[in-house]
């Protein structure tokens, strides 16, 4: 069978970008065989709170006292049913804990372009938050409907800001008297790039890494790393009263002869505006 990602880069599925679920189980299907605490655990506890703002969810967690790494199991669960409240995307069952701490569930809910369904009552977010705090047994998956231990934040994983998804599916949750539990989440694609050219650094090169690495690249989802600003030599020889290119009569070479020699790398990218 040939790969998705293999597929999808040879412009074999040309709607892949409009669907949100052959990427969410493209990605996770695939994390699935990398070592968890290298790359899904950090990737995941990079997630961002906007309520109180700035904090991570590894912070939050840890506050907790909850460490995902000292879990030995993760158990994916893509598209679970709840016969009330949906179909998430993902839920993560994170058991045997070394320490012998209880297991631990979180829900991711995935998007690409689209934002959230439902409004309201039916505002997705909300739903799903209902879900696993409120009515849990309810799933049609027993390990989830059977679960017992943590609940985690739910996240909320997209290519774009989310703030005002989020802060009005905070507000739907909270009416009408509900305490919410932990704030949602913020998680983005583009996250996911930096742990895993950092893991190909660090560790022995993966197959796999790379094959992510490209896919993220070709739905325009790398993380955005900045300029690299020119060397010193560069803009020595750019500092001229007159420009590089500076109109002189056909026959004149004496400007342009006496232009320093400079070397540019052109393995980088180099912004330059004089």
């Amino acid at each position: 069978m040939i790969s998705t990602i293999i597929a999808s880069l040879h412009g074999k599925i040309p709607e892949l970008k409009t669907l949100e679920d052959v990427l969410t189980s493209t990605i996770f299907g695939r994390l699935r065989y990398l070592p968890p605490e290298k790359i899904l655990i950090p990737f995941l506890k990079s997630a961002q709170s906007y309520n109180p703002p700035g904090i991570s969810l590894g912070e939050h967690l840890k506050n907790q006292g909850i460490s995902l790494e000292l879990y030995l199991t993760v158990l994916f669960k893509f598209w679970s049913k709840h016969p009330k409240y949906g179909e998430p995307d993902l839920i993560l069952l994170f058991k045997g804990h070394q320490n012998g701490d209880p297991d631990l569930l979180m829900l991711i809910e995935a998007k690409l372009y689209s934002s959230k369904s439902g409004v309201g009552e039916n505002d997705q977010l909300k739903r799903y938050y209902l879900a696993i705090h409120e009515s849990i047994n309810g799933f049609y998956d027993q390990d989830i409907s059977e679960f017992k231990g943590h609940i985690a934040p739910l996240i909320y994983l997209t290519g774009f800001d989310a703030q005002a998804e989020i802060n009005e599916s905070t507000r739907e949750i909270v009416e009408g008297g509900r305490v919410l539990k932990d704030p949602i989440f913020h998680l983005r694609w583009q996250q996911l790039s930096n742990i895993l050219e950092n893991y190909n650094n660090q560790y022995e090169p993966s197959l796999i890494c790379n094959d992510l690495i490209d896919y993220l690249k070709h739905l325009n989802l790398l993380e955005y790393k900045g300029i690299t600003l020119p060397s010193a030599e560069i803009k020595q020889a750019l500092n001229k009263t007159q420009p590089v290119f500076y109109s002189l009569p056909l026959h004149s070479k004496q400007y342009f002869s006496n232009l320093p020699v400079v070397q540019i790398n052109l393995n980088s990218n180099v912004f330059y505006r004089g």
